[in-house]
């Protein structure tokens, strides 16, 4: 199957906001050299590291029991696998506001529903053992059918009630469109 074989690179690219140009690509990490596809990065605020997913093929890691969890020291230009993952998926990740927490996606609990779990990333770039984001009742996450597939960090309240969110679910869906006028590429 022609999915099976798809794999993405880890790029960048400069932007510079006043002018809308953008700068030219620029390979961090390609498939080829990993023999992984990468998908999902996400730059710590503090802009030292990129988290990401790799799996063998494709870019849809929640349903990829080979996805795991790497880090890319952006100075030092050189990645590792994170020891926080496990044998099943790991996929959609957060940073903290602090660069200093990630949260994750994990089906490690039984292979099937995704739970959050969180790691402290240190200032060198080493994760702690994660644990399951905690509740009040520890069979919660046993018990609920809630899946958690794409965990992230807020700050502050959230202001929209449940029933809001509810009927935004319900209600009819719009088309979006991107306006790309005025963007140039050199």
């Amino acid at each position: 199957e022609l999915g099976r074989k798809v794999k993405y690179d880890l790029m960048r690219i400069d932007i510079n906001p006043d002018t809308r140009e953008w700068g030219d690509p620029d390979l961090l990490l390609s498939a080829d050299s990993t023999g992984l596809s990468i998908s999902f990065p996400e730059v710590a605020p503090n802009g030292k590291y990129v988290i990401f997913c790799m799996a063998d093929y494709g870019y849809f890691t929640i349903g990829n029991t080979s996805s795991d969890l790497y880090i890319y020291d952006i100075e030092k230009e050189s990645y590792r696998m994170l020891n926080i993952n496990s044998d099943e998926t790991e996929s959609f990740h957060s940073w903290a506001r602090n660069s200093r927490w990630l949260v994750f996606a994990s089906k490690r609990e039984d292979g099937i529903i995704t739970l959050p779990y969180i790691t402290h990333i240190d200032e060198n770039g080493n994760e702690s053992k994660a644990f399951v984001l905690p509740v009040k009742n520890p069979e919660a996450h046993l018990t609920a059918l809630f899946n958690y597939n794409r965990p992230v960090f807020v700050n502050g309240k959230i202001m929209l009630k449940q029933d809001v969110i509810l009927e935004l679910l319900k209600s009819e869906t719009k088309p979006v469109g991107f306006d790309t006028t005025g963007i140039k590429v050199r």
